[in-house]
């Protein structure tokens, strides 16, 4: 290429040192944040509430995703979020929605596969009640 002008196929170079020793069956790397790509994730108070009925009460969240592509180029994206998992049986976790998402029963991992145009952006939502004793107190947040 001419001095100054602009390399159309960049390379990158790196040495990393991987401890193979503690490596499972699945190899996790990460290669950094892209920042032609940003994801937020927001409660959305007017959507959230809490009810007292009888002994109980419950908690009603729902949140928003937004993923902005701000690049030249369309991008396939997974998103991936998790619904609360409850190990005691008086807390249930229950009316959940997910529109356009899979569900992992076990896990219950949701996960969205998403193509965002140039330039664009996509909005994911889900929602779930907890239903819990009133006498508890529970973190949500």
């Amino acid at each position: 290429r001419a001095p100054g002008s602009p390399d159309r196929n960049p390379r990158f170079l790196g040495k990393s040192i991987l401890d193979m020793s503690h490596a499972g069956d699945t190899l996790s790397l990460s290669l950094g944040r892209d920042k032609g790509v940003m994801v937020k994730r927001t409660l959305l108070k007017e959507y959230s509430a809490k009810k007292f009925i009888g002994s109980n009460r419950t908690d009603t969240r729902q949140y928003e995703i937004t993923i902005r592509n701000n690049k030249q180029q369309p991008i396939s994206i997974v998103v991936e979020d998790q619904f609360p998992i409850s190990t005691q049986k008086e807390i249930e976790i229950q009316d959940r929605k997910y529109e356009g998402a899979k569900l992992d029963e076990d896990s219950q991992r949701i996960t969205w596969q998403q193509t965002i145009e140039a330039k664009k952006e996509n909005k994911l939502s889900f929602r779930y009640e907890v239903k819990y004793p009133k006498e508890k107190w529970l973190a949500l947040e």
